[in-house]
């Protein structure tokens, strides 16, 4: 049991500084020249670069959709569509609102944010951990019962 949850420890520590090591500039899908999703490739860099402000999706060919606008669309008009730009938000005075989620982990760095992953992936394992330390201690008490009445039943009767 105790090698099993080392192996199970072991495997998440692998896991969690990997996420680590895959940094934030989109270039870890399918090799050099495909990009992920909210990232383009430039030829003059020879990487993948961040969406211009206003766009997203595969090699940033999309315009945010209404109401959203903004760095990965993640801010949203409080105006009319035709009102709403998709890089800039409301044009006449009209007020944008920008999610909290977004403005979050826009102030965050690529290791904060490889810490909250680390972080959220350890808080997990231990729950996971505990729950099977819970299960296995139930099963060896229920066992350990089982056992004592079987053999009390088998002192009770070799002895009468």
């Amino acid at each position: 049991m105790m090698i099993w949850i080392r192996e199970i420890l072991m495997v998440s520590l692998f896991i969690t500084f990997s996420l680590q090591l895959v940094g934030g500039n989109g270039s870890s899908c399918d090799g050099p020249f495909k990009c992920c999703s909210g990232y383009k490739w430039d030829r003059y860099t020879e990487k993948c670069l961040p969406c211009e402000v206003g766009y997203y999706g595969g090699n940033c060919t999309e315009p945010c959709p209404f109401p959203s606008f903004g760095e990965d669309c993640q801010s949203f008009c409080n105006c009319s569509e035709d009102q709403c730009n998709h890089e800039k938000g409301c044009s006449k005075g009209e007020t944008s609102i920008q999610s909290d989620t977004a403005l979050m982990w826009k102030t965050l760095n690529e290791k904060e944010i490889g810490m909250v992953i680390s972080i959220t992936t350890l808080g997990l394992l231990f729950i996971v951990l505990t729950v099977m330390y819970i299960w296995v201690s139930h099963r060896l008490r229920v066992e350990t019962n089982n056992r004592r009445e079987a053999t009390e039943d088998f002192d009770e009767n070799s002895g009468a």
